[in-house]
């Protein structure tokens, strides 16, 4: 059974170890893992982690639409086929009245995914707005 080690002293929520530069899970992490094969995107060699994408939703939910903006685009950079990504960011744009950029991104999602329903009812939405 493994047990847990803590790097704060519970008295007085100090690190431990005052002496060491690093704390005590340093050396822990997935650094040491072998990278699993197929997770970088050979074009854009950026790691294609669902991170940026998972950041900008929550952003894009407390309503802080330029910061999720700016995770929406470094996650379709390294996942140029994320649908949601598209979507996401098309709402983006068209909370910000940029409705030229919002169908570009819906148009993008629904040449990836024909099927994706909710980029199709946006730009239903958006195409007679648009003109």
């Amino acid at each position: 059974m493994l047990k847990a080690r803590c790097c704060f002293n519970a008295r007085d929520r100090r690190p431990s170890s005052a002496s060491s530069p690093s704390p005590s899970w340093a050396g822990t992490g997935s650094a040491r893992l072998p990278r699993a094969a197929g997770r970088r995107n050979g074009s854009a060699g950026l790691p294609s982690s669902p991170f940026p994408y998972n950041l900008g939703r929550l952003l894009q939910a407390g309503g802080k639409n330029r910061e999720a903006a700016v995770h929406f685009e470094f996650a379709l950079a390294s996942r140029p086929n994320l649908v949601e990504g598209w979507f996401h960011l098309g709402e983006i744009h068209a909370a910000e009245e940029r409705m030229a950029d919002a169908v570009a991104c819906w148009r993008r999602a629904l040449e990836i995914d024909p099927a994706y329903a909710a980029a199709s009812l946006a730009l239903a939405k958006a195409l007679p707005a648009a003109d």
